[in-house]
């Protein structure tokens, strides 16, 4: 039985990280409770910058019916360096290529796909934020 060793894992996340050819910014929100409920709030400065790859391979919208509103989201995959300091509800802003043109989209994270230690890079799902 082969066994990956830390050496090995290191050279496996050094190789992954050469896919993440754009940059974000990641804002890692603050809850505040007020008399209405919770509220998110966002610092102006960026938490963090990381390395990343937005992918656009599914961005078949889901419809949701919401009463008698229906609204549309995407679902976007944001691969990140592994055990990289991204949450559920963190915000990040990414320039990158969208087929054949450059764009910049803010995103929020609904959720890190984070296995246990043995990840290359890490997949976070985000939705674009209106």
């Amino acid at each position: 039985m082969a066994v990956l060793t830390k050496s090995a894992l290191r050279a496996i996340r050094r190789a992954a990280e050469k896919l993440l050819t754009d940059e974000a910014a990641v804002y890692h929100a603050t809850e505040t409770v007020t008399d209405s409920g919770p509220v998110l709030s966002y610092p102006g400065v960026a938490s963090l910058t990381v390395k990343c790859l937005v992918s656009a391979l599914d961005q078949r919208p889901l419809v949701q019916l919401s009463g008698e509103r229906v609204t549309t989201t995407s679902e976007w995959d944001i691969l990140v360096p592994a055990e990289s300091d991204v949450r559920v509800t963190d915000r990040i802003t990414v320039t990158f290529n969208l087929f054949d043109s450059v764009t910049t989209q803010t995103f929020e994270v609904v959720k890190a796909l984070a296995p246990d230690t043995f990840e290359a890079l890490r997949t976070v799902r985000c939705k674009i934020v209106d």
